[in-house]
């Protein structure tokens, strides 16, 4: 669950790396919220660009509180720069994708392959099967797998 969205493998200082740190932990204090700073770098969340990008899902995962992951929201609205007056909208980490006839929209293949997929449709064997089964009440039901492959294949 690390942050995917600003690796930024160029640079490989541990000073950089102890002041991206330092940065989390500053935001977190900031808001009292101390006690994550270690799930955080733990889990890859170790850049204030990466906490920024964090979802409900992920704090969800983390096992941040309710209230603390609402105070937190805010805190990350507030350093983007969406004032106080505007309510919050929650990112639960799922991403919802409308479509035209562009050939610029491109389908990621875990969807395509959700749209595209059908339950198997039930044939005459399974609704034998099914009956059959109901009617033998704990009876061998080897012999009537036996005879069902035989009276349908």
């Amino acid at each position: 669950m690390s942050c995917c969205y600003c690796d930024d493998y160029s640079v490989d200082s541990d000073i950089v790396r102890l002041d991206h740190r330092r940065q989390v932990e500053m935001f977190l204090s900031a808001y009292k919220l101390t006690q994550y700073y270690d799930t955080f770098i733990n889990e890859g969340f170790d850049r204030l660009l990466c906490l920024l990008d964090i979802t409900e899902s992920d704090l969800i995962s983390l096992n941040v509180k309710r209230g603390h992951r609402r105070l937190l929201q805010r805190a990350i609205a507030t350093a983007k720069g969406i004032p106080l007056s505007t309510p919050i909208l929650i990112n639960y980490g799922y991403h919802y994708y409308y479509y035209t006839d562009s050939p610029c929209n491109i389908i990621p293949l875990y969807q395509a392959l959700k749209c595209n997929c059908t339950s198997r449709p039930i044939t005459p064997r399974d609704e034998f099967i099914k009956v059959k089964t109901a009617s033998l009440n704990g009876e061998l039901k080897k012999d009537f797998y036996e005879y069902a492959m035989e009276r349908w294949d």
